[in-house]
């Protein structure tokens, strides 16, 4: 029993780990998506805000079920 859940929880860590890894190269594209997408600078800023907060709340969902 002990040793399925060490390996259960490894497994659970690496997919966090490559979720993280998406999440980062998803916010890194979205952001220059936005920057050539919207004309104002205003919302431009909004947009990769409110990003950024989607991104946050979305690592303390997993990080509520998924302790490091």
């Amino acid at each position: 029993m002990g040793r399925m859940s060490v390996i259960k929880k490894k497994i659970v860590d690496n997919i966090l780990v490559i979720l993280g890894g998406l999440l980062g190269g998803a916010a890194v594209w979205l952001s220059l998506f936005f920057i050539f997408y919207f004309d104002t600078w205003s919302a431009r800023l909004l947009s990769i805000f409110v990003m950024s907060v989607c991104i946050y709340l979305i690592s303390k969902f997993f990080n509520r079920f998924y302790p490091r």
